[in-house]
């Protein structure tokens, strides 16, 4: 038996053409996807490929990136905003940035607590984690908080080798050679401090002099740098321009003081690379 229906007419090629395309336009005309919304994650993993990590906070100083706020009855704040980057490896593009905070924030500052930090892409971005994996942050102007707390200057070139950020926790320098490293510490590891260049951060579980105490500890390798200039020194660290009631404290050139700072070098023995610890120990 033979089943009988109604035939459709035939097409042209060239119709079939006509229609498809404009099925297509009509369907990309109509469905444009919202970027993809993404967490940062304020807790480092404790193992895998990403478990050199700390928590830093990371802030936002662009005009482009501008934060929505919303804070619900119970002080829950939800912050959002849309951000450049490219998530897992993937290409470039638009996500919205959800962050939740139970303290009250400025719109312009994320969450002091931090986010999982795992180092810098080849392009120098910094790259967070999040709930949909690594998140290179392409936006200019969100990044670690740009204020200097170790600075490594040559003084017979007059040249910064190394700026390190003020992320908190402890502090370990070390010197290898002429080559100076900063370490800080995490769940009893040592994670290669932050700094503003390109690479992920590395770990390691000996070979940190951490006190019990935390704070700023340097290897016997160095030695109070007396006979340093404070005119010398705000000619490489421009913070430091800032600061115009600093004072010699000792005399000697060794350790520098006010505005609530203090500012202490450190040479390293027969060289004439010096480390610059710069503490705020009553500023705003």
């Amino acid at each position: 038996m033979r089943s009988v229906g109604v035939r459709a007419p035939l097409m042209s090629c060239r119709s079939r053409f006509l229609v498809a395309a404009t099925i297509v336009s009509v369907m990309s005309g109509t469905s444009t996807a919202a970027p993809r919304t993404i967490t940062p994650l304020d807790a480092c993993p404790t193992d895998g490929l990403y478990k050199a990590c700390i928590e830093v906070p990371i802030s936002s100083r662009s005009d482009d990136v501008q934060f929505t706020e919303e804070v619900g009855e119970d002080g829950t704040a939800v912050m959002t905003a849309s951000v450049e980057g490219r998530l897992a490896g993937g290409a470039r593009a638009t996500f919205t940035l959800r962050l939740v905070d139970e303290r009250d924030r400025l719109a312009a500052y994320l969450p002091p607590r931090g986010w999982a930090y795992v180092g810098r892409s080849a392009a120098n971005n910094p790259i967070i984690l999040t709930n949909g994996g690594p998140f290179e942050i392409q936006s200019a102007g969100v990044d670690i908080e740009p204020t200097p707390l170790i600075v490594v200057l040559d003084e017979e070139r007059r040249t910064v080798l190394a700026s390190y950020p003020n992320v908190g926790g402890s502090i370990w320098i070390e010197a290898t050679g002429n080559a100076v490293s900063a370490w800080t510490e995490h769940r009893g590891r040592c994670i290669s401090f932050p700094a503003f260049r390109p690479g992920l951060l590395s770990g390691r579980r000996h070979g940190c002099a951490f006190s019990k105490s935390g704070g700023f500890n340097i290897s016997s390798d160095f030695e109070p740098a007396v006979g340093t200039k404070l005119s010398s020194l705000r000619e490489l660290i421009p913070r430091l321009r800032d600061l115009d009631d600093l004072v010699d404290n000792k005399g000697d050139g060794s350790e520098f003081g006010g505005q609530g700072w203090l500012v202490v070098p450190y040479r390293l023995r027969k060289t004439s690379i010096v480390v610059v610890h710069m503490a705020c120990v009553d500023c705003e």
